[in-house]
């Protein structure tokens, strides 16, 4: 496949569902799409995973999970893995990690463990909202 080429991916982004998109196949181009250098893994053997290698160090907000403990921080997108090259998603793999990955989640914190709890982007926005919101008048109160 020629780098010029697009090809067809799930992009998934925190608080939102999933959308299938057609991005460029280069470097440049996932990095924009995640945000930063790009890490990777492998789903099923038949799908990659490309997110942002720094994600939990900045840190980006949790996104979706990743096996039962840990998460993708961060923008992250879904590929086809054809050995060498990504390609396309063909339509059952769309479907596939569309369902695995389309509700949003918020992540709750409850020492020693990550709790996330499935979410409509409407209530991800709200929570999110407020939680800023709470956040800036503490801080407010703290500067007094």
């Amino acid at each position: 496949m020629s780098q010029n080429e697009k090809i067809r991916a799930l992009y998934v982004q925190p608080g939102k569902y999933p959308e299938v998109i057609k991005i460029p196949n280069t470097l440049e181009s996932f990095q924009k799409y995640v945000g930063g250098d790009i890490g990777y893994v492998t789903l099923d053997r038949e799908a990659v995973v490309i997110f942002n290698d720094e994600g939990k160090l900045i840190p980006l907000p949790p996104n979706r999970l990743y096996g039962p403990t840990d998460f993708f921080a961060g923008s992250f997108l879904v590929c086809g893995d054809g050995g060498e090259d990504l390609i396309s998603l063909t339509d059952s793999q769309v479907k596939k990690y569309e369902k695995k990955y389309h509700s949003p989640l918020i992540f709750l914190e409850l020492y020693p463990k990550l709790i996330a709890l499935k979410c409509t982007p409407e209530l991800y926005a709200k929570c999110m909202g407020e939680e800023h919101q709470h956040d800036a008048q503490e801080n407010e109160r703290d500067e007094r």
